[in-house]
């Protein structure tokens, strides 16, 4: 069970990969939990492989169960949450979350998951990460969903030329910032202006 291919994938990884959750849970009672978070030649754990497919919940819910470490992160500092998100894999989003997962550990670029789901137009999954952070003052949240720093920026000189004597929005609830920033800008403006 230990043996690897030539990207390192071992047959546990190979077996979450493909969703296979008896093949994955005859492997790890066979090797104990030695292997249930190796990782292969780029730092990728199985847990990691079966977040980039639909259809892994189940062999997900095997490693985990079996202790496999949610917030590992690969060579370029991607955790299976980050992973789950990039693949728009809903399902595996709210377990991984559940399961003590964190929605603000950054890839090496400084990218949330938060802002891999923005930048994918995920909505569904912009709403259960900021679920995750109930505190966020817009500008945090603005900056992460903003399809660029440049738009981010331009939005909060507008908002601070509109109204100097309020550089900054107010922390929100989540539910009410998620649908503040939501609006178009112009929308955003008037409910900035009056609040």
């Amino acid at each position: 069970a230990g043996v690897r291919d030539g990207h390192g994938h071992t047959l546990v990884m190979k077996a979450a990969q493909g969703g296979h959750e008896a093949v994955a849970r005859a492997l790890l009672k066979h090797t104990g939990l030695a292997l249930v978070d190796a990782v292969n030649a780029r730092g990728q754990t199985a847990l990691m492989l079966a977040a980039e497919r639909e259809g892994t919940v189940a062999a997900a819910k095997v490693l985990l169960a079996r202790r496999a470490s949610v917030n590992v992160q690969d060579r370029q500092g991607e955790t299976a949450l980050f992973k789950a998100v990039a693949h728009a894999n809903a399902p595996l989003v709210r377990l991984l979350l559940a399961k003590g997962a964190l929605a603000a550990l950054p890839d090496k670029h400084g990218t949330l998951p938060l802002r891999r789901a923005a930048m994918e137009g995920q909505r569904e999954l912009v709403s259960v990460l900021v679920s995750r952070q109930p505190r966020l003052s817009a500008w945090e949240l603005l900056g992460e969903l903003a399809a660029a720093p440049e738009e981010a920026e331009h939005l909060r000189r507008r908002f601070t030329a509109a109204s100097p004597d309020r550089p900054h929005p107010p922390a929100l609830e989540t539910g009410s910032l998620l649908a503040w920033i939501h609006r178009d800008e112009e929308e955003m403006l008037e409910v900035w202006e009056e609040g």
